[in-house]
């Protein structure tokens, strides 16, 4: 009699723990269909501007080189990105590497993304991670099973770090990275210039390296924050870009790979394999 109640308590127990984590990732689901929709809400709604190459009047040799390589006359502006993407990751050097994959959606007419991931942690576990930038604030939020909240932050270095991530991730929508009100060029040599960004009161610079082809082979900024031990720190950040492919017209990169340069080593923590990437379709992808 004992064992049976027992055995009850604990089936009633473990229904009671999935309900609540259903429930859980059901919400965490809703919210971000609901940051999805707001950030598609950012594109005009008007006809994307045309790309010429008249547009490159007075850049930097290397840059207007990349934008005649990576895109076309006639080539309508990115106003709204959508990626599907599956890689590896790890949070600490020591630690072993995670697959993941991911979903990412970028809007430009006001700066913004959503990066949602999904990454193996052993089997039938894994953790969910959202990254997201928007109106000049970032948050980076991390879930058990994609329902049990491990991590919530915001700062102001997660602000200026998520907005370089928005910039140094643009090499997979080209048109965001020409001349505006938010991106400044600044010519170095024949095969690096600087780049400024500037948005909702924030700035930060860094540096695009182009190769022969005039394609972006890395890109280096030493404005993006590290958090390490409850507080952030200034380190060098370093973003690989490979493997260039054509979507819609436009060469892309279809690998990236990050990395922290450290004192004494460098900490390479993510590669990302591009599988999906469409343009001006301001909806989540269906599931």
């Amino acid at each position: 009699m004992f064992f049976k109640i027992l055995l009850a308590i604990i089936v009633i127990v473990l229904l009671i723990i999935g309900i609540l984590f259903g429930t859980g990732y059901m919400m965490f689901n809703k919210y971000i269909t609901q940051e999805i929709k707001q950030l598609a809400d950012l594109a005009s709604g008007e006809l994307p501007p045309i790309f010429t190459y008249d547009d490159l009047e007075g850049l930097p040799e290397p840059v207007e080189t990349y934008f005649k390589y990576a895109l076309r006359s006639g080539q309508e502006d990115v106003q709204f990105a959508r990626l599907k993407q599956t890689g590896v990751f790890k949070s600490q050097e020591a630690a072993d590497w995670n697959y993941m994959e991911a979903e990412q959606y970028f809007a430009t007419e006001d700066p913004a993304f959503i990066w949602i991931a999904r990454m193996k942690a052993a089997p039938l576990i894994w953790i969910g991670a959202m990254d997201k930038y928007s109106g000049g604030k970032g948050n980076l939020t991390i879930k058990f099973l994609s329902a049990l909240t491990i991590r919530s932050a915001s700062s102001k270095e997660i602000n200026i770090s998520e907005m370089i991530r928005f910039f140094a991730e643009a090499p997979w929508f080209p048109t965001a990275l020409l001349p505006s009100r938010y991106v400044t060029w600044e010519e170095i040599d024949e095969t690096r210039a600087q780049i400024t960004f500037s948005a909702h009161d924030l700035s930060a610079t860094g540096v695009f390296y182009f190769n022969d082809q005039g394609q972006i082979e890395k890109f280096i900024t030493y404005d993006r924050y590290r958090e390490s031990g409850g507080r952030y720190y200034k380190e060098q950040w370093t973003g690989y870009y490979k493997d260039y492919q054509e979507f819609n017209g436009m060469r892309i990169p279809t690998k990236l790979e990050a990395e922290w340069n450290l004192e004494n080593w460098d900490f390479k923590y993510i590669s990302v394999n591009l599988k999906d990437v469409q343009y001006n379709v301001p909806t989540r992808f269906e599931k």
